[in-house]
């Protein structure tokens, strides 16, 4: 200590100096560093308010200057150094950035914060972390290039040793138990470094290579890294941790040289090195060798042998899994040693009286699965027994705390193992499980005629029953147990037959000793019955073990000190045979064929009752075999007697008798409930029901609550076959359910009159309407053809639009009906689920049954007035019959008024067809339909009914046969025939609009139109010349579809110009301009649309002419009138097919495919030929098939949003079509009106406007 009076000295001169307020050395002694400081406070510091708030941010409190504070270190008021060690330390580190001068910050406790923030504190020479909750990446640290001390152990930084690079003055770098990764060559130039501690870095890798050059280095801790290669000796190691990495080489590589004479510890467990542990023995001074599960070798005695006793400092030695050798013999070389492990390894020997007094500190040692013997031989037993001692020196391993030798050949008596060591005064674990030990374990609490200190006792309680906690004999051959001696716990599983002395089981319970005996069975039997019934132990309540294939179960001991296997401990009290086994214990026997034992640890097997068999080992009365069905209790069932049994044969629940078997209901849809059924009496399970008697069920239509098990399979309200009729006082609601009448009101006779009126007042009305609409449109017509300037107005022709295109909406409204039949239709055998989807998307479209009233027929009106809750089913019958024939009596009644009215029968006959066809087909069809398949799309084969009149059934012979067929040749037949003999007649009497062809040629700014009549050929009748009239159609037609404004016409050379008026000079050279280029470049499209709207001025003009003469065209002039060329009344017959067509679809499998391609099929068509005179109608009647189609769709698929919207969408289409309610068609008919009166011209010139009207 020669610094001393230094230190001394320069204190003096410092108190002396007025400059210096204070005075800091530093002493250095060996690898540590202290630090002592002298501080005069001439002036104290003042308080630094940045500075309390960064200290006061790790938890730390104080007063004044933060240079008064503890643990802070000062010069000249500037913090230098931080040392805080307390485990109530909390705080964050970021605020210390601010002491920029800081040399030292160690801290330890549970401080946080970003490591980052110190990356400005350059001066820091020290940083200690250790055990804290600081984070992040240690990169930061990398313009600390001052830094000697780095110690961030079990700490949460993370980054690259790379960061450390290039820091040749860091000295001790501790970053166990962290997140840094890197390769060690990143250290290699740390040539100063004493301490480097990566343990259980999983990401460090490289070789011992890259620390040879750290020549200073005295410990290397790298267990649990990834660092391999071969070993080689580093600097001047004490201490070498390598366990668990990848490094391997030659034990020789350590072998003691003048560097590595101070080698302490070496731990090289779990690595590949190998060699001779000679390689070791001049390391005196190594204390701890860790070499378990490597390849070393060797003699374990050679580290002391040829030493002078007592110079082997080794304290811990591990050899584990080795190849060593040796013998115990060589035991008191070692006088160090605490602790060896041998397990493994091939090392023998006995214990002796020559280990009498060696080894002093040894507490532990392993000999498990070695070679060792261990028993003394007789002779040493003989001087071990007669030979205890007080004295250590004189003691068997006098420090001896554990001993383990399990699985290691002792074969011999248990008590050659424990007498040896019954002096040894601190024995608390021994275990020697497996090791063939045998006999009797002794009592060590009285052991008779022992020596001790040379004084015989005749009775003696040894030391070791007095230290012992642990005693594991489990897994030996030890036949009788004298007594208990460890404390805590004996184990003495898997031990065969034993035989415990009387009252030790109860006296090592009371003394709350754990006694395992699993796998061992108890001799003598009797005190522990005694105990059993004297309460001191309870069995289990549930069973803890089964043997079925010896037929037992066992309860356990309800004690968790004494844990035993009850079938081998107390198997008659614990014990007993299984059902379907009979015997006592477990000593059990199957009961034979024809008996059944049902109760546990029964004596004997009762017989099944009757002439029933079972099979060997039955458990119960049930599994006696009857010849159908299984055997139940008759009282159990029937409630009659509950006391006694009467066993029968029957079939079980959920099972019915049919056809001498056993059948499962649910397969069957059946209900049966209870044994001993009948399948024929069992009633059908809901939404089932039976069409005869029998045992097949169908499947109810939707909804399926209309079928129950109860009510004779219907619910209240329903009946008929499949309960698909309403009881008298329901009525059917949109959903498919009965409804009491009183929900919805009934109506009377009276009431039912009153409506009537009310109807027939709104027809009334409806009809007046109508005809003041034609009168003044006559009047418009008359006004017309008295001047050329007269024009209806676009209110007018908005009007005669609606007109014309209200019955193809009303049309919409009827076929949708028609098509909301394939709601559903996708699913013919459904879930309960999607049958429930389907009740909801029927729920969906409350107007569907309101739509239905639009078909206008007898049907619609029974619904609608509620006609069944008057009159009941008759109300029905009478309603299918009268939807198909009303529309036809219709017919027939306008045929009598042909008779008194010419034309006019067969004009309201095509209005009614108009009207009533699609309603009456639907009808018809309702008429003919059969109900051929359940709710589940499996036919009903035989049991077919018909719709409109479930009780009778599709395969017999009615009447109502007759008239379904006769009205299906009515609307299928006659009347299309009836539409084909006017096509027909139309053909002949307007084929001369068919000779007529229009040219037209541009001169002088003007359109010139001229005609071409072919005429009869020579012999034939010769028809009346219409030149002039052909020729006026022509150029009307021209006229309306090349030009807009005021036109005028005139007769010139053999035709008629066309010359557009009030344009100006330059206007009429555009004009012209304008005229000759649509000559040119006018497209097919425009000539045909000319030539049709002349056809159709011609042919408007003969219809004119056939009035008088043809009642058949004078009453179909309306309906002709409607298409551009009479001949497309074919459209007329192709649509009323269409209706019939789908109405007879709609009820198919697979008629939504057909629906769809019908509606389809028909829009293109007309959407193709555009047959009708006004465009507006012809894309309203495609929009309306199309949107059939989707709509279609929109039931099959259960699109709910789908099917309205095609509802809806031609009725927006007429919405924006009334805005423009005029066309070319229509200019063209209402100028040819006008001016067909002024023929002939004779040359006059006429001046009209050619328009179109708009809202």
């Amino acid at each position: 200590m020669s610094q001393r009076p230094a230190m001394a000295a320069v204190a003096l001169l410092l108190l002396c100096s007025a400059a210096a307020e204070r005075a800091s050395l530093e002493l250095r002694h060996g690898d540590g560093q202290h630090s002592a400081s002298l501080e005069l406070d001439a002036d104290p510091c003042p308080a630094d308010p940045k500075a309390v708030r960064a200290l006061q941010a790790l938890g730390l409190r104080g007063s004044g200057s933060v240079c008064q504070w503890k643990g802070v270190n000062c010069r000249d008021c500037q913090v230098l150094g931080v040392k805080i060690s307390s485990p109530k330390l909390k705080g964050s580190i970021e605020e210390l950035k601010y002491f920029s001068g800081l040399k030292v910050l160690n801290l330890k406790g549970q401080v946080n914060g970003d490591v980052g923030a110190l990356q400005n504190l350059t001066e820091l020479t020290e940083l200690s972390l250790e055990g804290s909750q600081v984070y992040g990446d240690v990169a930061h640290l990398r313009s600390l290039r001052q830094l000697r001390y780095v110690k961030l152990t079990d700490s949460r930084v993370y980054g690259n040793l790379q960061v450390f690079q290039g820091m040749e003055g860091l000295r001790e770098l501790l970053l166990g138990l962290t997140r840094v990764r890197g390769h060690l060559q990143a250290l290699a130039g740390c040539r100063n470094m004493t301490l480097l501690v990566l343990r259980r870095l999983q990401g460090v890798t490289g070789t011992m290579k890259s620390c040879e050059n750290m020549t200073q280095l005295k410990i290397l801790f790298l267990s649990g890294t990834q660092v391999e290669g071969e070993l080689q000796a580093v600097g001047e190691l004490r201490r070498l941790f390598l366990s668990e990495t990848k490094v391997h080489g030659n034990l020789s590589a350590l072998r003691a040289t003048r560097g590595f004479s101070a080698l302490e510890t070496l731990d090289l467990a779990g690595t590949g090195v190998f060699g001779d542990l000679v390689a070791l023995k001049n390391h005196f001074n190594l204390v701890r060798a860790y070499l378990s599960d490597t390849l070393v070798s060797g003699d374990f005695a050679v580290l002391h042998k040829g030493k002078q006793k007592n110079v082997c400092r080794l304290q811990e030695l591990t050899l584990k899994g080795t190849n060593v050798f040796g013998d115990l013999k060589d035991l008191p070389g070692y006088a160090q040693l605490v602790r060896l492990d041998l397990q493994g390894t091939s090392v023998t020997g006995r214990l002796s009286s020559a280990l009498k007094g060696c080894c002093q500190k040894l507490g532990q040692l392993v000999l498990s699965d070695s070679r060792v013997t261990l028993l003394p031989t007789p002779e040493e037993l003989a001087v071990l027994r007669q030979g205890y001692s007080t004295d250590r020196s004189a003691t068997l391993l006098p420090a001896l705390v554990t001993l383990e030798v399990s699985r290691s050949p002792l074969l011999g008596p248990v008590e050659h193992l424990l007498l040896p060591l019954a002096g040894s005064p601190n024995v608390a674990r021994l275990v020697a499980s497996g090791c063939g030990l045998f006999g009797t374990l002794p009592n060590l609490q009285a052991l008779d005629s022992v020596t001790v200190d040379d004084r015989m006792y005749a009775r003696w309680v040894s030391f070791i029953s007095k230290s012992l906690q642990l005693l594991d004999l489990s897994e030996n051959q030890i036949t009788r147990v004298e007594g208990v001696p460890a404390h805590t716990l004996v184990s003495l599983a898997s031990n065969g037959a034993l035989s415990i002395h009387p009252g030790l089981l109860a006296k090592a319970l009371e003394e709350r000793v754990e006694v395992k005996l699993q796998g061992t069975a108890l001799l003598n039997q009797s005190e522990v019955l005694q105990m059993v019934g004297r309460g001191e132990l309870n069995m289990t309540e549930d069973f803890r073990m089964t043997d079925i294939n010896r037929g037992f179960t066992c309860h356990g001991l309800d004690s968790v000190l004494l844990q035993v296997s009850p079938e081998l401990f107390l198997p008659q009290a614990l014990c007993g045979c299984s059902p379907g086994w009979y015997g006592s214990g477990k000593d059990c026997r199957r009961c034979p064929a024809g008996t059944y034992n049902k109760h546990f640890n029964r004596s004997f097997c009762k017989p099944c009752p009757g002439e029933q068999k079972s099979p060997v080992g039955a458990a119960s009365v049930r599994m006696c075999l009857c010849s159908i069905g299984e055997i139940y209790d008759q009282n159990a069932w029937n409630g009659t007697n509950t006391s006694k049994r009467d066993y029968a044969c029957g079939c079980p629940d959920a099972q019915a008798l049919h056809a001498g078997a056993c059948v499962g209901c649910p397969e069957l849809h059946l209900d049966c409930i209870g044994f001993g059924g009948l399948a024929v009496n069992a009633p059908a399970t809901a939404g089932w029901a039976r069409l005869a008697a029998g045992v097949q069920t169908f499947r109810c239509l939707a909804p399926e609550e209309r079928c129950v098990p109860e009510n004779d399979g219907c619910a209240a309200g329903y009946g008929g076959p499949l309960c698909v009729t309403c009881a008298d006082g329901y009525r059917s609601t949109q959903r498919g359910l009965c409804k009491p009448c009183a929900d919805f009101g009934r109506w009377t006779a009276p009431s039912a009159t009153s409506a009537s009126v009310v109807v027939g007042i709104l027809a009334a009305a409806a009809v007046a309407s109508f005809v003041v609409w034609r009168r003044r449109r006559a009047t418009l017509d008359g006004s017309a053809a008295s001047s050329a300037e007269a024009a209806p107005s676009a209110r007018d022709a908005a009007l005669a639009l609606l007109v014309v295109e209200g019955p193809l909406l009303l049309q919409l409204c009827q076929l949708w009906v028609v098509v909301a039949a394939l709601a559903g239709s996708r699913h013919l055998q459904e879930t309960k689920e999607e049958e429930a989807a389907d009740r909801s998307f029927a729920a969906a479209f409350p107007e569907q049954p309101y739509m239905k009233w639009l078909q206008l027929s007898a049907i619609g009106l029974q619904d609608a007035l509620s006609l069944e809750c008057t009159y009941g089913a008759s109300a029905r019958s009478a309603a299918a019959v009268a939807a198909p024939l009303i529309p036809l009596a219709l017919l027939a009644l306008c045929g009598a008024v042909e008779l008194f009215a010419r034309s006019s029968g067969i004009s309201l006959a095509l209005k009614a067809l108009t009207l009533f066809f699609i309603g009456g087909a639907s009808g018809c069809a309702r008429l003919l339909s059969c109900q051929d398949t359940d709710g589940g799309g499996e036919p009903l084969g035989g049991h077919a009914f018909r719709t409109a009149f479930p009780h009778l059934k599709c395969s017999d012979p009615s009447w109502v046969d007759g008239l379904g067929w006769l009205c299906a040749i009515a609307y299928g037949g006659l009347i299309p025939i009836c539409l084909l003999a006017l096509m027909m007649k139309q053909h002949v009497a307007l084929q001369s609009s068919r000779k007529v062809t229009a040219f037209v040629s541009e001169y002088d700014d003007k359109l010139l139109v001229r005609v071409h009549e072919f005429r009869a050929a020579v012999g034939t009748e010769k028809e009346p010349s219409r030149v002039e009239e052909n020729l006026l159609a022509a150029a009307i037609a021209h006229a309306t579809v090349l030009l807009r404004g005021k036109v005028r016409m005139q007769p010139e050379d053999g035709g008629m110009s066309l010359e557009l008026l009030g344009v100006s000079k330059g206007e009429v050279l555009s004009a012209s301009s304008q005229l000759k280029d649509m000559l040119e470049i006018k497209t097919s499209a425009d000539a045909q649309r000319c030539s049709a709207i002349t056809r159709m001025l011609m042919e408007r003009s003969l219809l004119d002419g056939a009035r008088e003469s043809d009642r058949m065209l004078a009453g179909a002039r309306n309906l002709l009138s409607k298409y551009v060329w009479c001949q497309d009344v074919w459209v007329e017959i192709v649509l009323r097919l269409a209706a019939v067509a789908l109405v007879s679809v709609v009820s198919r499998e697979d008629g939504l495919a057909f629906s769809v391609g019908i509606c389809v099929g028909v829009g293109a068509m007309v959407g193709a030929l555009q047959p009708y005179v006004q465009r507006q109608v012809n894309d309203l009647q495609c929009c309306c098939f199309l949107c059939l189609g989707v709509a279609s769709l929109g039931f099959g698929f259960e699109l709910i949003w789908l099917a309205r919207a095609a509802l809806l969408l031609p009725f927006l289409l007429l919405c924006s079509q009334i805005w423009h309610p005029d066309c070319p068609e229509e200019v063209a008919l209402r100028l040819f009106k006008a001016l067909q009166p002024k023929l002939p011209l004779q040359g006059q010139a006429l001046e009209v406007a050619v328009e179109p009207l708009t809202l």
